[in-house]
């Protein structure tokens, strides 16, 4: 299937509101019962969690890479074109750098086209929208998306949790708001947020080409500079060293 990457925002600030209320301009959508959900391997239902509350625990042992399809809402009833997952999470002994991800799946633009599907990753490295990695008490997460480029409404979003080693993971309270527009969202989560100059969402993958091999143009031409300066050094150190010796 088709896929498209979504850009991701890295937070350098903390979430403001509180899971118990919606933020200004902020509507919920969905609260995740884990009750009523089918549990991935290794997943179990803690009873004592978080405030007393169910929460997803996932024990991974197996030290290979894994991805734990968490669950899917198929027509989500998101209207608006900026929305978030937020709860709170803890984990422990995580190897390596974890994140939980949602993919969103958009009506094509034509018929008989692959649906366009893009996602966003918490891999930022402060603030509720960061990696997990290591442990960590009881925190917010937040996994918002801006699909301001995309046509239509999402019609399909999946909810996934990627370990690449053991590690313990906990899931609370996790509900799917949507908001006004995308600064609303970003405002909600606290003063401080930086997003990356093209936001996420739906972002043209020939555009994401461009910037890439931009940077791996750049990267390749300052090797070639050091390289010159390097020859020409050496050089140098040969005239000297000939004039040296008459």
């Amino acid at each position: 299937m088709k896929t498209k990457t979504a850009l991701i925002i890295a937070l350098v600030g903390f979430v403001t509101f509180s899971p118990a209320a919606e933020p200004p301009g902020a509507k919920l959508v969905k609260e995740v019962d884990w009750a009523a959900t089918t549990l991935p391997a290794d997943a179990t239902l803690s009873k004592a969690g978080e405030e007393g509350k169910t929460t997803l625990l996932i024990k991974k042992s197996d030290p290979t890479p894994k991805t734990y399809p968490l669950f899917a809402l198929d027509k989500p009833g998101v209207k608006a074109k900026a929305y978030a997952w937020r709860g709170k999470i803890r984990h422990q002994s995580v190897e390596g750098v974890g994140y939980l991800e949602t993919w969103n799946q958009f009506a094509p633009a034509e018929a008989g086209q692959a649906a366009p599907r893009y996602f966003s990753r918490s891999l930022a490295e402060v603030g509720p929208f960061r990696k997990i990695t290591g442990g960590s008490g009881w925190r917010a997460l937040v996994v918002p998306f801006n699909a301001e480029g995309a046509k239509g409404d999402v019609e399909r979003i999946e909810f996934n949790l990627v370990l690449p080693g053991r590690g313990e993971v906990e899931i609370s309270g996790l509900e799917l708001l949507e908001f006004a527009d995308a600064g609303a969202m970003f405002a909600a989560m606290g003063e401080g947020s930086a997003m990356a100059p093209f936001g996420i969402g739906a972002v043209p993958f020939v555009l994401q080409l461009i910037v890439v091999l931009a940077g791996v143009g750049l990267l390749i031409a300052i090797i070639a500079i050091l390289l010159i300066l390097k020859r020409r050094r050496n050089a140098e150190q040969r005239r000297m060293k000939a004039m040296d010796a008459m």
